[in-house]
């Protein structure tokens, strides 16, 4: 969750300092300032390791792990591309829904995925909200689970901004 993250790293600083003083303080007990201490520095460890996950996972995805494209631009996968399907480029081919079903008091997209190779992970699906202007007014996005090669799922992207009049996608993902 990026956001949480960034909450911690605002809160994980303050709580080291914090803690310091409360250590420094002269005769005070100091065993819930030892015990924030040692949370601080563990929780920075931990964001740190899940910051450069998230690095190391958006590499990744923006660059390819190789495995699926020979280098050409040809699609190696044995899934053949329905009618109506777009490929990505990332091991996934996408096509609008044209009805979609979204409920009663909210306005959505649904997109529905054909996984060209196994995405053992998730899927992963952003898109740009837009006005009548084409400005870009926020994203709305949504994740599936893992999907197997030739299997199909359907993510709804909510449109959230009541001047968006249309969507364009701005990453698919295959992890």
């Amino acid at each position: 969750m990026p956001g949480a993250l960034i909450v911690g790293w605002i809160l994980l600083p303050a709580a080291f300092v914090l803690a310091i003083v409360g250590v420094a303080l002269p005769r005070k007990a100091h065993g819930a300032s030892i015990t924030a201490l040692i949370i601080s520095i563990v929780g920075t460890v931990a964001g740190v390791v899940v910051f450069f996950g998230l690095l190391g996972a958006a590499f990744s995805s923006s660059f390819g792990s190789g495995s699926s494209d020979s280098g050409d631009g040809s699609d190696t996968s044995d899934v053949s591309l329905p009618a109506g399907f777009d490929d990505t480029g990332a091991g996934v081919a996408i096509r609008f829904v044209s009805d979609p079903s979204c409920g009663d008091f909210i306005r959505c997209s649904q997109v529905e995925l054909i996984a060209l190779r196994d995405c053992p992970n998730s899927v992963y699906v952003e898109a740009n909200m837009l006005d009548a202007a084409g400005r870009n007014l926020g994203i709305t996005n949504d994740m599936l689970g893992s999907l197997r090669e030739g299997e199909r799922g359907i993510v709804d992207l909510m449109i959230l901004e009541d001047a968006a009049t249309r969507i364009e996608l701005s990453d698919v993902s295959c992890y």
